[in-house]
């Protein structure tokens, strides 16, 4: 219960401390509390599902999200157009991240307001998931290590 609720501060101040620094940077935010509420979402998220999957297979799920980094970052900067077939069906479609920047381009190039849209529902989605399965994982058996023999 304490990293849910570390989870949520630290979304909450990360989320309206990136909306914060990007407007002071000059970059033209319209909506800035649907833009900080929609990051702080997010981040929330994306925080429950590392910490649900560290929890879950423990530090062997790092690797995971450096090869989804290595492999997604580029991919979202991509129009879907301009994809390979290879990523465009089978790599793209699994990526968590990808919708963090559709709902970053709704709020920016559509000038939409933070709304219940597909991306926050999967966001939404994802948060509660990872937090059931990190709340089942305090019932997983811890391993048995034998007890070191003195003689």
């Amino acid at each position: 219960s304490s990293q849910l609720i570390i989870g949520i501060l630290v979304s909450f101040i990360a989320g309206f401390l990136i909306t914060w620094l990007a407007s002071s940077f000059g970059i033209g935010i319209d909506n800035y509390v649907s833009t900080s509420i929609f990051i702080t979402v997010a981040i929330f998220a994306f925080f429950m599902m590392i910490l649900a999957t560290l929890e879950l297979i423990g530090i062997g799920a790092i690797p995971l999200y450096v090869l989804l980094m290595f492999f997604g970052i580029p991919l979202l900067t991509m129009p879907l157009e301009f994809m390979p077939t290879f990523y465009s069906h089978y790599i793209y479609p699994w990526l968590p991240m990808r919708f963090f920047v559709d709902g970053l381009k709704e709020l920016f190039f559509f000038n939409n307001d933070f709304t219940w849209n597909y991306p926050t529902m999967i966001l939404t989605y994802i948060a509660i998931v990872s937090t059931l399965v990190l709340g089942l994982t305090a019932f997983k058996k811890a391993k048995h290590k034998p007890k070191k023999r003195t003689v």
